[in-house]
């Protein structure tokens, strides 16, 4: 169960970076596929309290979020930088 949070959680990241207007991945941002963000952030939260209590759940799905939030644009800038 943590791994299908902790999947959930790295899709939300990635799908919160595809929408932002400074993302470098796209040519255009995704604006409106912003509906899926909130959708997304309730499973994850869900997946992360199911297996491991409210209040570790949360903080756990925090911290993995921001570990996508920060690593994302790197590994696009690496990859940039790779071709």
């Amino acid at each position: 169960m943590s791994a299908l949070a902790c999947l959930l959680t790295l899709l939300l990241a990635a799908a919160s970076y595809l929408t932002s207007p400074q993302q470098r991945l796209l040519a255009v941002p995704l604006r409106r596929r912003r509906i899926v963000l909130l959708p997304l952030a309730a499973a994850a939260a869900v997946a992360w309290v199911a297996a491991l209590g409210t209040a570790a759940g949360l903080m756990a799905m925090l911290a993995a979020l921001m570990l996508g939030t920060v690593a994302l644009p790197y590994v696009v800038a690496w990859r940039g930088a790779a071709r």
